[in-house]
């Protein structure tokens, strides 16, 4: 598509992923970003980007050329675009809080860093309240049911939404299994799973190997995966057989697990209450 053209987001993504592999070593590494980040496109500057990219500012300029833009300021208005198109005031309230507490300052006090964060969070709840698609939704919920049993794994910051939803699944009286790992047995639990089985895979950005790896193994061994991830282009996404994804800030650097928690205290507690009037 020529520079100029109306262009959407999803598609450039799927244009990026498409030619990823063909692309040189820098710019691989830009377009990974972008596909993990595409938030963060449409809300940082150039220079942030490639700060957190580790690469020069000029690599990504050279990939929104690659892909047909003039420059780096047109390849990022499609990215704020659709933000804007998600949810009027989502991006600029993000943008505007961001600059309130920029990663390089510290606040003064303890309360600044609750407000903060509490406002930021709000903001993303509010995203995926209206972002969230409710046959993907019905389907994840659906798979979760039909299970014999369900694994469940997340490593790293992603074990606490993995813990919590074992939990709940449990006191539903799902048949649940949380995969920790203890000793180094992770590939020891997964040969655990039979016939009728369903793995719950949960990983964001930077994508633990681990749970990538076991992802692999479940894949392997005929079984089905779900995932909870924060990009369509993840990874993780590319290997389960359905995903959701919930796109959470970077705030203060650091990443907010709190949407993905509501979303899986949601459904949890929606099998419950679903599984309890079946019941009665």
């Amino acid at each position: 598509m020529k520079a100029g053209q109306a262009r959407r987001v999803d598609d450039v993504l799927q244009s990026i992923q498409q030619e990823l592999d063909g692309l040189s070593a820098r710019l691989q590494q830009a377009g990974t970003y972008v596909l993990e980040h595409p938030n963060d496109v449409a809300l940082q500057s150039i220079t942030a980007l490639a700060k957190n990219a580790d690469v020069q500012p000029s690599v990504f300029m050279r990939l929104a050329k690659h892909f047909g833009f003039s420059g780096f300021s047109d390849f990022q208005k499609v990215f704020r675009a659709a933000i804007a198109d998600q949810s009027p005031t989502y991006g600029e309230r993000i943008k505007h809080l961001q600059r309130d507490f920029p990663d390089s300052s510290v606040a003064s006090k303890p309360v600044d860093f609750v407000r903060g964060f509490a406002a930021i969070n709000a903001d993303a709840l509010s995203h995926l309240a209206t972002s969230i698609d409710e046959e993907t939704v019905n389907r994840f919920a659906r798979r979760l049911t039909e299970a014999s049993e369900i694994f469940i794994l997340g490593q790293r910051r992603s074990h606490a939404v993995a813990n919590y939803l074992s939990y709940a699944l449990m006191r539903a009286n799902l048949r649940t299994r949380l995969l920790v790992g203890a000793g180094g047995t992770l590939q020891d639990e997964i040969r655990l799973m039979r016939k009728g089985d369903l793995l719950v895979a949960i990983s964001m950005h930077p994508y633990s190997t681990e749970v990538l790896a076991l992802v692999d193994s479940a894949k392997q061994g005929g079984h089905d995966v779900v995932a909870l991830t924060d990009s369509d282009y993840s990874p993780l996404a590319k290997r389960a057989d359905t995903s959701i994804v919930v796109r959470d800030v970077h705030y203060l650097g650091f990443t907010s697990l709190v949407a993905q928690m509501c979303l899986v205290q949601a459904i949890a507690i929606s099998i419950a209450a679903d599984l309890a009037q079946t019941d009665g």
